[in-house]
């Protein structure tokens, strides 16, 4: 340009103009958006906080393609149920069936924004029980990664099975119950019961316990062991790098990056999006509607 033109502050412009084009913008893969990552409040005990998603589709099998599985934030204790089908009503049922009947109603709940549990069903059964209700934000299923990542240990299990995996549900649950956890110090089973289970290949060997009868502070030492049972919070060995754009904070329109399988010539990134409110990791902003969205998927829009 400075070729064949001459005007003061020719380069200062053609970088603004150049930052300033919307095609470019939604096209250019720059540096992703890494802000802090936010921690959770350590629950007060076991099956306060928990975890809830759904794993589909999966090949039909006797009936069943999904598999509704909560996880206890704290013991880390899951259920992996597969119901009939996922309309609102059921997936409560069976919720209430296979979590709230065996460990009773808890104080927080995290969902992803699917129809089950942003129906009002789920959300006239949590006012009910006082449970408070978290979903994610929108295009960010990390949000939620403590039950994604077990769906990930989990699918892993069934695929190196040859049976129906609806029959070998119930096997690999008992298997990774009894797995060796690093952050847990133990098993899952043991951070609930206190003892890991009695597998089928100690039942050639069985061991008979002496002391059969309880002591008279049997009760007492019971519950001693159990409050300082594998309590131990998981610790990020590797906490990822930051990176936040300075002219984030303020901006009036954002960038939202697509992450979805894209047409050849479909930009990585959709906007520009009027933004109508600014946090820390979260943002609020207009597309089609109001959503609330992280920082993960976003970058600013430059405008001249």
């Amino acid at each position: 340009m400075s070729e064949r033109f001459v005007w003061k502050n020719i380069k200062r412009d053609c970088q603004t103009w150049a930052h300033s084009c919307i095609a470019r913008q939604r096209n250019k893969i720059s540096c992703p958006t890494s802000p802090p990552l936010d921690k959770f409040d350590i629950p007060a005990g076991r099956f306060r906080h928990v975890h809830i998603d759904l794993i589909r589709p999966l090949p039909p099998t006797e009936g069943h393609r999904y598999i509704l599985s909560p996880i206890d934030h704290l013991s880390h204790w899951v259920e992996a149920v597969p119901p009939p089908n996922i309309n609102a009503e059921t997936v409560a049922k069976v919720y209430i069936g296979s979590w709230i009947a065996r460990f009773g109603c808890l104080t927080t709940i995290i969902t992803n924004q699917d129809r089950q549990s942003e129906s009002s069903l789920f959300t006239i059964l949590c006012n009910i029980c006082g449970i408070k209700k978290i979903h994610t934000t929108a295009y960010h299923p990390q949000s939620n990664g403590f039950v994604e990542r077990w769906h990930r240990t989990l699918k892993m299990a069934l695929r190196c099975h040859d049976c129906l995996w609806s029959e070998a549900l119930l096997w690999m649950l008992l298997g990774l119950r009894s797995t060796y956890k690093p952050d847990l110090q133990g098993t899952i089973s043991k951070s609930v019961f206190g003892e890991n289970p009695v597998l089928l290949g100690e039942l050639i060997l069985p061991q008979v316990s002496k002391d059969l009868a309880p002591s008279p502070d049997f009760v007492s030492r019971m519950q001693t062991h159990f409050q300082q049972t594998c309590l131990h919070l998981p610790i990020s060995h590797s906490p990822p790098e930051t990176n936040v754009p300075t002219t984030l904070s303020d901006c009036s329109h954002v960038m939202l990056r697509d992450d979805a399988v894209r047409q050849p010539f479909k930009p990585p990134h959709l906007g520009p999006n009027k933004v109508l409110r600014w946090g820390d990791t979260t943002f609020d902003m207009i597309k089609d509607h109001t959503q609330t969205v992280s920082l993960h998927c976003l970058k600013p829009v430059h405008r001249p």
